[in-house]
């Protein structure tokens, strides 16, 4: 068959402008024989029994190791005359021997690799009959020649000194090519492909292939060779640690993942991948690079930062690296060992990493369920304040604690200083990661003029803050110091926006504004005792009434004579808030008691409904209202529905307005036990309470699973002392429930420490 130069192949063509020293030609341009022909440099010597074939000049075909073409050197068909000796150091003489040689340069440390394989018709013959082939690498640099590989074979007992090949396959082949190794013979079969690797270091090389008969001329042997490289190397490594051995369910965890070149070739297009267990939740990451490093690869999505697995295609070269930080919690019902992997690879053909074995890294950490509380904030020490006329010491405080719906952030009220800006220790609205950072919301300048922020409310998603403030935060101002409502945008992707939503105090001097309630929309729910500033008309009796900001308008509810308080927006997407109210607005509550409403605001004043009625003198409090607000939890010692409250005590309930339920009691205690605070969790299926023991003088946090009926005690807090209210807030972790809350308490535990006893934000995981 009459052979025609080919097309470099592609791969090859790329490795001809790998990223090498100037001047440098390490690759061989024909090492794959994808020209069809020994261009390249490639020469035969001795019996010229050696052809470049593809797979049809074999019957039946023989796929290459890669691309079209391999080269076959045979010692056949039968005696075909050539060099004759002691080839394989043995007293048995060899015949026919072929040879097929490349000359090369190395200009940095590379790899030498091929794939060989083995053809013969000498099984079942005499064992003296053992064919070989061998390679030979001779360093002129180093005046040193070395037999890098030989095989024989199969003969147990063969007389070769190489070892055995690996086993054939039994199939007859023959070559039908036209050329220089027709007619050979192979009737015992192949081997498969075996690859070969060998490392090298700058200098001047030839690489030699031989094969020969042993002890006779007749029976036919073959050497198929393929994807003959010489690249350079680049050791890339990567660790990977979280400086735990045992990690807690529950709490964050932060891995390090650092991934390095040690050359001494640059390293382009490497990808750094791990798969994050099913143990790991919330999974966000960030990269630094140095050295040249890039972290902004090839790939789309490719970038310094992420979230979930990480799949990235990056360039690091010699010296540089890539550090990945890794922020992430364990499942709270996580259990046995938390396993984690990560690796770095090498796409790039050109390269070859000499050392794999680094290129993987595994943190393996022991689970260990025994915890349940954890600390959030860390604020030791007292703060100076105004009390009383004087100055006095106080301890710090951290109150009013709130969360978005996984427990990845939290808002809280503080006089601390926990990011180095609140020296002047004014009553602050903080946020902070669980696990991460913290960030200063405020900054209130004249904190004894009795100027503050405060009354923290988070959306679901953590996107969303409202809060009120009688500071003076930003434009368009608040010289007057009448507590307005402001909200806080802080977006995945881009800068957070603070906004002032209200704007009041001049038209009516000494009206307030709220208790703002803050949903993934924006939308923010408040009571308010100002008018006109808030709407044309508003409000001329100066009575707190419902309003919901929109984003670009107040809704608005007009009454007289009469009260809302406690707004509990749907957090989620809803259109409904719920208030306590003594107002009648449906015709419902003759007697002014105060009753549970709800107010779908996008329908105006016609929107409005009672949920709650009951007789005067009924107590109803602290309404939550659930992501859609299909669900309200409150506090009443009255009987709403008739469900069953004969102890007139202060329980919780749930309205549920979907359901097939109206009302359902969730506890029932009586007796010296009453309950001051509930929280309801977006999704609607989970409660979070406190509960006062008036005799034991304890908070008492429970959780429950809507449906269930079963009560978790998540926390005790000894001693009613001032600001020990624990005012839960309910989240899910995972799957796991997850309540936020304040205490003054020194809980047990790996990284708890409140030995001052200072109100600090804490959270609990419910774990059956």
């Amino acid at each position: 068959m009459t052979r025609f130069p080919r097309a470099l192949a592609l791969a090859t063509i790329s490795c001809l402008f790998a990223t090498l020293p100037a001047g440098a030609n390490n690759v061989l341009t024909n090492g794959g024989f994808e020209n069809g022909d020994l261009s390249g440099g490639w020469s035969i010597a001795s019996a010229f029994r050696v052809e470049v074939l593809e797979a049809a000049d074999i019957v039946p075909p023989i796929a290459p190791a890669e691309g079209t073409f391999f080269t076959l050197l045979a010692n056949g068909p039968a005696n075909v005359g050539g060099p004759t000796g002691f080839f394989d150091g043995n007293v048995f003489r060899d015949f026919n021997r072929s040879e097929l040689r490349i000359d090369f340069t190395v200009v940095t440390d590379s790899e030498l690799s091929f794939q060989w394989m083995f053809l013969t018709s000498e099984v079942g013959q005499l064992t003296i009959f053992d064919d070989f082939f061998f390679v030979v690498l001779t360093n002129f640099t180093t005046s040193t020649s070395t037999t890098i590989l030989g095989r024989s074979i199969h003969f147990p007992g063969g007389v070769s000194t190489f070892p055995d090949s690996p086993p054939y396959d039994g199939i007859a082949y023959r070559v039908q090519s036209g050329g220089l190794t027709n007619n050979n013979f192979f009737p015992a079969g192949r081997t498969g492909w075996n690859p070969f690797s060998q490392a090298l270091t700058p200098g001047s090389y030839r690489l030699q292939f031989f094969i020969a008969d042993q002890a006779d001329r007749i029976f036919d042997s073959g050497l198929l060779l393929d994807d003959v490289r010489v690249v350079p190397t680049a050791d890339l490594a990567i660790t990977k640690d979280d400086g735990v051995d045992t990690a807690i369910p529950g709490q964050p965890l932060v891995y390090e993942i650092v991934v390095s070149n040690a050359g001494p070739a640059d390293a382009e297009d490497v990808v750094v991948s791990d798969s994050f267990p099913a143990d790991l939740t919330g999974v966000t990451w960030t990269c630094v690079a140095t050295g040249g490093a890039s972290c902004t690869g090839t790939s789309p999505g490719d970038g310094e930062s992420g979230s979930g697995d990480l799949m990235e295609t990056v360039d690091v070269p010699v010296g540089g690296t890539l550090t990945y930080t890794v922020q992430t919690t364990v499942d709270a019902g996580a259990t046995g060992s938390l396993v984690n992997t990560a690796t770095v690879d090498l796409v790039d053909d050109c390269l070859v990493d000499p050392d794999p074995g680094n290129n993987s890294a595994t943190d393996i950490d022991t689970l260990s369920p025994t915890q349940t509380l954890f600390q959030v904030t860390d604020t030791a020490g007292t703060v100076l304040i105004a009390k009383g006329g004087a100055l006095v010491f106080s301890a710090v405080s951290n109150r009013q604690v709130v969360v978005d719906r996984d427990l990845s952030l939290v808002a809280y009220v503080s006089n601390g200083n926990p990011t180095g800006g609140n020296g002047d220790t004014g009553t602050e609205v903080f946020l902070q990661e669980i696990g991460g950072g913290t960030e200063q919301i405020t900054d209130v300048a004249e904190p004894l003029a009795f100027r503050h922020a405060g009354s923290p409310s988070l959306s679901a998603s953590g996107e969303w803050l409202a809060f009120s403030s009688s500071a003076d935060l930003l434009p368009p101002g608040n010289e007057d110091g009448n507590p307005e409502i402001y909200r806080y945008f802080r977006p995945a992707a881009g800068a957070p926006v603070l906004e002032q939503v209200t704007s009041t105090g001049v038209v009516t001097p000494g009206c307030e504004n709220g208790s703002p309630s803050i949903q993934d929309t924006g939308a923010v729910a408040f009571v308010t005792t100002c008018g006109d500033e808030i709407a044309a008309g508003f409000n001329g009796d100066g009575n707190p009434e419902p309003a919901v900001w929109t984003g670009s308008a107040f809704a608005v509810v007009e009454t007289a004579g009469c009260f809302h308080r406690d707004p509990s927006i749907a957090r989620g997407t809803g259109t409904r808030v719920a208030y306590v109210s003594d107002c009648n607005v449906t015709g419902l509550n003759l007697d002014a008691n105060p009753e549970i409403v709800q107010w779908e605001w996008a329908m105006g004043p016609a929107g409005y409904d009672q949920i709650t009625t009951t007789g005067s003198g009924v107590s109803h409090e602290v309404p939550s209202s659930s992501g859609d607000g299909g669900r309200i939890a409150f506090l009443t010692n009255g009987d709403p529905g008739g469900v069953g409250n004969p102890e007139e005590n202060l329980e919780v309930f749930l309205f549920d307005r979907f359901g097939p339920q109206t009302f359902t009691a969730l506890t029932d205690t009586g007796g010296t036990v009453l309950h001051t605070f509930v929280s309801l969790d977006p999704s609607g299926d989970h409660v979070a309470y406190e509960r006062l023991d008036a005799l034991l003088q304890d908070f008492e946090i429970f959780h429950q699973e809507i449906g269930l009926g079963v009560e978790n005690a998540v926390a005790v807090s000894a001693g009613s002392v001032d600001g020990a209210s624990i005012r839960p807030s309910v989240a899910l972790s995972g799957t796991t429930p997850a309540v936020v809350l304040q205490s003054v308490e020194d809980f047990p535990g790996a990284g708890n420490d409140n030995g001052d006893g200072n109100l600090e934000v804490w959270y609990g995981l419910v774990i059956p």
